[in-house]
């Protein structure tokens, strides 16, 4: 399905990891289980606050680094 792989230079940090202030990379960039908020998320925190099993428009995406 187009739109739920998205190939970028650099990860951002997991919103929820950076609260706590932990540096983890965000694997996923979703809309969370929070009112149709969206957050960059680790694995981990995707799996506890995304708002879909699914991705793709409108859902979210997942991240992935670019081949060097």
């Amino acid at each position: 399905m187009n739109g739920q792989v998205v190939q970028m230079e650099t990860l951002p940090a997991c919103d929820f990891c950076r609260l706590s202030g932990i540096d983890t990379r965000a694997q996923y960039d979703a809309k969370t289980n929070f009112g149709g908020s969206w957050a960059n998320m680790c694995a981990e925190h995707w799996v506890q606050h995304r708002a879909s099993d699914q991705l793709g428009l409108g859902l979210g995406q997942k991240l992935e680094l670019k081949p060097s």
